[in-house]
Protein backbone atom coordinates (compact mmCIF):
# COMPACT_ATOMS: atom_id res chain seq x y z
CA UNK A 1 0.00 0.00 0.00
CA UNK A 2 2.84 2.41 0.88
CA UNK A 3 6.60 2.30 1.35
CA UNK A 4 9.22 -0.08 -0.04
CA UNK A 5 9.94 -3.67 1.00
CA UNK A 6 12.17 -6.64 0.42
CA UNK A 7 10.08 -9.79 0.25
CA UNK A 8 11.75 -13.17 0.46
CA UNK A 9 10.36 -16.56 -0.50
CA UNK A 10 12.75 -19.40 0.26
CA UNK A 11 16.14 -18.60 -1.23
CA UNK A 12 14.86 -15.79 -3.48
CA UNK A 13 14.19 -12.14 -2.62
CA UNK A 14 12.63 -9.24 -4.55
CA UNK A 15 12.40 -5.53 -3.76
CA UNK A 16 8.91 -4.07 -4.18
CA UNK A 17 7.36 -0.61 -4.00
CA UNK A 18 3.75 0.46 -3.52
CA UNK A 19 1.16 -0.97 -5.96
CA UNK A 20 2.90 -4.36 -5.77
CA UNK A 21 1.80 -7.76 -4.54
CA UNK A 22 3.41 -10.98 -3.28
CA UNK A 23 2.08 -14.52 -2.86
CA UNK A 24 3.66 -16.99 -0.43
CA UNK A 25 2.68 -20.68 -0.89
CA UNK A 26 1.93 -22.64 2.25
CA UNK A 27 4.85 -24.24 4.12
CA UNK A 28 7.47 -22.13 2.30
CA UNK A 29 9.75 -19.90 4.43
CA UNK A 30 9.08 -16.23 3.72
CA UNK A 31 9.65 -12.77 5.17
CA UNK A 32 8.89 -9.08 4.62
CA UNK A 33 11.44 -6.37 5.44
CA UNK A 34 10.74 -2.63 5.34
CA UNK A 35 13.21 -0.60 3.27
CA UNK A 36 13.87 3.13 3.32
CA UNK A 37 12.75 5.92 5.64
CA UNK A 38 8.98 5.68 4.98
CA UNK A 39 6.74 3.27 6.96
CA UNK A 40 5.69 0.12 5.16
CA UNK A 41 1.92 -0.42 5.01
CA UNK A 42 0.44 -3.50 3.38
CA UNK A 43 -2.74 -5.55 3.19
CA UNK A 44 -2.61 -9.31 3.72
CA UNK A 45 -4.89 -12.30 4.03
CA UNK A 46 -4.64 -16.08 4.38
CA UNK A 47 -6.12 -18.68 2.04
CA UNK A 48 -8.28 -20.99 4.16
CA UNK A 49 -10.06 -23.65 2.13
CA UNK A 50 -11.54 -25.47 5.13
CA UNK A 51 -13.78 -24.16 7.90
CA UNK A 52 -12.54 -24.10 10.58
CA UNK A 53 -8.81 -24.16 9.82
CA UNK A 54 -5.95 -23.36 12.15
CA UNK A 55 -3.39 -20.73 11.13
CA UNK A 56 0.00 -21.45 12.66
CA UNK A 57 3.51 -20.27 11.89
CA UNK A 58 7.05 -21.18 12.82
CA UNK A 59 10.33 -19.27 12.84
CA UNK A 60 12.76 -20.16 10.07
CA UNK A 61 16.34 -19.28 9.14
CA UNK A 62 18.51 -18.82 6.03
CA UNK A 63 19.70 -22.44 6.05
CA UNK A 64 16.11 -23.70 5.86
CA UNK A 65 15.09 -21.03 3.34
CA UNK A 66 17.98 -22.01 1.04
CA UNK A 67 16.30 -25.39 0.43
CA UNK A 68 13.27 -23.72 -1.18
CA UNK A 69 13.82 -22.21 -4.63
CA UNK A 70 10.87 -20.79 -6.56
CA UNK A 71 11.88 -18.63 -9.51
CA UNK A 72 9.83 -15.46 -9.96
CA UNK A 73 8.87 -16.21 -13.56
CA UNK A 74 5.50 -15.89 -15.35
CA UNK A 75 4.33 -19.46 -14.66
CA UNK A 76 5.62 -19.45 -11.06
CA UNK A 77 5.25 -15.76 -10.26
CA UNK A 78 5.08 -14.81 -6.62
CA UNK A 79 5.99 -11.08 -6.58
CA UNK A 80 5.23 -8.29 -9.05
CA UNK A 81 4.27 -4.66 -9.54
CA UNK A 82 0.72 -4.17 -10.85
CA UNK A 83 2.03 -2.36 -13.97
CA UNK A 84 3.53 -5.70 -15.08
CA UNK A 85 0.04 -6.76 -16.22
CA UNK A 86 -1.90 -5.03 -18.98
CA UNK A 87 -5.49 -4.01 -18.43
CA UNK A 88 -8.14 -6.47 -19.62
CA UNK A 89 -11.90 -5.95 -19.94
CA UNK A 90 -14.52 -7.82 -17.94
CA UNK A 91 -17.89 -6.88 -19.46
CA UNK A 92 -17.18 -6.30 -23.18
CA UNK A 93 -20.16 -3.97 -23.74
CA UNK A 94 -18.64 -1.52 -21.24
CA UNK A 95 -15.25 -1.38 -22.95
CA UNK A 96 -12.51 0.23 -20.89
CA UNK A 97 -14.99 1.57 -18.34
CA UNK A 98 -14.79 -1.74 -16.46
CA UNK A 99 -11.29 -3.18 -16.57
CA UNK A 100 -9.00 -5.34 -14.45
CA UNK A 101 -5.48 -6.64 -14.01
CA UNK A 102 -4.96 -10.23 -12.83
CA UNK A 103 -1.99 -10.34 -10.49
CA UNK A 104 -2.38 -13.92 -9.24
CA UNK A 105 -4.62 -16.84 -10.20
CA UNK A 106 -4.34 -20.28 -11.80
CA UNK A 107 -3.05 -18.75 -15.05
CA UNK A 108 -0.76 -16.25 -13.32
CA UNK A 109 1.48 -18.12 -10.89
CA UNK A 110 -0.90 -21.08 -10.34
CA UNK A 111 -1.90 -19.73 -6.93
CA UNK A 112 -4.63 -20.96 -4.59
CA UNK A 113 -6.24 -17.52 -4.52
CA UNK A 114 -6.99 -14.90 -7.13
CA UNK A 115 -5.80 -11.32 -6.68
CA UNK A 116 -6.76 -8.63 -9.15
CA UNK A 117 -7.03 -4.85 -9.49
CA UNK A 118 -10.42 -3.57 -10.67
CA UNK A 119 -11.18 -0.13 -12.06
CA UNK A 120 -14.83 0.90 -12.43
CA UNK A 121 -15.10 4.01 -14.58
CA UNK A 122 -17.12 7.12 -13.70
CA UNK A 123 -20.90 6.67 -13.81
CA UNK A 124 -20.50 2.94 -14.48
CA UNK A 125 -22.41 -0.03 -13.07
CA UNK A 126 -20.74 -3.39 -12.35
CA UNK A 127 -23.43 -6.01 -12.95
CA UNK A 128 -24.87 -7.80 -9.90
CA UNK A 129 -23.78 -11.43 -9.92
CA UNK A 130 -22.78 -14.35 -7.69
CA UNK A 131 -20.29 -17.23 -7.50
CA UNK A 132 -19.58 -20.05 -5.04
CA UNK A 133 -16.23 -18.67 -3.84
CA UNK A 134 -16.20 -15.69 -1.45
CA UNK A 135 -14.50 -12.42 -2.34
CA UNK A 136 -12.91 -9.49 -0.51
CA UNK A 137 -13.03 -5.93 -1.87
CA UNK A 138 -10.51 -3.38 -0.62
CA UNK A 139 -11.02 0.14 -2.00
CA UNK A 140 -7.87 1.94 -3.11
CA UNK A 141 -9.31 5.15 -4.54
CA UNK A 142 -12.59 6.71 -5.58
CA UNK A 143 -16.06 6.56 -4.05
CA UNK A 144 -18.93 4.21 -4.78
CA UNK A 145 -21.62 1.81 -3.64
CA UNK A 146 -21.20 -1.95 -3.25
CA UNK A 147 -24.37 -4.04 -3.25
CA UNK A 148 -24.37 -7.12 -1.01
CA UNK A 149 -27.60 -9.10 -1.10
CA UNK A 150 -30.30 -6.59 -0.11
CA UNK A 151 -27.77 -4.21 1.52
CA UNK A 152 -25.95 -1.19 0.09
CA UNK A 153 -22.56 -0.03 1.41
CA UNK A 154 -21.03 3.37 0.64
CA UNK A 155 -17.28 2.81 0.17
CA UNK A 156 -14.16 4.91 -0.24
CA UNK A 157 -10.38 4.57 0.17
CA UNK A 158 -9.60 2.12 2.97
CA UNK A 159 -13.02 0.45 2.92
CA UNK A 160 -13.00 -3.35 3.03
CA UNK A 161 -15.95 -5.66 2.42
CA UNK A 162 -16.22 -9.46 2.58
CA UNK A 163 -18.81 -11.07 0.29
CA UNK A 164 -19.75 -14.63 1.26
CA UNK A 165 -20.29 -17.66 -0.95
CA UNK A 166 -23.17 -17.30 -3.46
CA UNK A 167 -24.15 -13.85 -2.15
CA UNK A 168 -25.39 -11.57 -4.94
CA UNK A 169 -23.21 -8.46 -5.25
CA UNK A 170 -22.34 -5.65 -7.64
CA UNK A 171 -21.06 -2.10 -7.67
CA UNK A 172 -21.90 1.44 -8.77
CA UNK A 173 -19.52 4.32 -9.34
CA UNK A 174 -21.74 7.44 -9.43
CA UNK A 175 -18.77 9.83 -9.23
CA UNK A 176 -16.52 11.54 -11.74
CA UNK A 177 -13.34 9.61 -10.82
CA UNK A 178 -12.52 5.90 -11.36
CA UNK A 179 -13.25 3.57 -8.46
CA UNK A 180 -10.20 1.33 -8.00
CA UNK A 181 -10.05 -1.69 -5.71
CA UNK A 182 -8.24 -4.91 -4.91
CA UNK A 183 -10.29 -8.06 -5.44
CA UNK A 184 -9.18 -11.14 -3.52
CA UNK A 185 -11.22 -14.18 -4.47
CA UNK A 186 -11.41 -17.95 -4.65
CA UNK A 187 -9.94 -19.28 -7.88
CA UNK A 188 -13.27 -20.77 -9.07
CA UNK A 189 -15.12 -17.44 -8.99
CA UNK A 190 -13.97 -16.32 -12.44
CA UNK A 191 -15.44 -19.42 -14.11
CA UNK A 192 -18.69 -19.31 -12.11
CA UNK A 193 -19.55 -15.61 -12.62
CA UNK A 194 -23.38 -15.64 -12.95
CA UNK A 195 -25.27 -12.36 -13.55
CA UNK A 196 -28.71 -11.84 -12.01
CA UNK A 197 -29.76 -8.79 -14.08
CA UNK A 198 -29.50 -7.43 -17.59
CA UNK A 199 -26.13 -5.92 -18.34
CA UNK A 200 -26.36 -2.14 -18.55
CA UNK A 201 -23.64 0.50 -18.46
CA UNK A 202 -24.88 3.63 -16.73
CA UNK A 203 -25.55 3.98 -13.03
CA UNK A 204 -29.33 4.09 -12.52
Amino acid sequence: MAGNAKVQLGARSVELESCSAAYFPAKNPHSIESLGPKPLTYLYTYVCEEDPQEIDWKLSNEAVAAKFVIENKPHTRWALHEDFEKWAYWEPSKGSRLRYRSLFDQDHGKTRVGVSIYSVGPHTHYTRHFHSDPIIYYILSGQGIIYEGSSEHAVGPGSALYIGSNVVHGMDNPGDEPLKCYNIWGIKAQDEWTPVEDVYTEVR
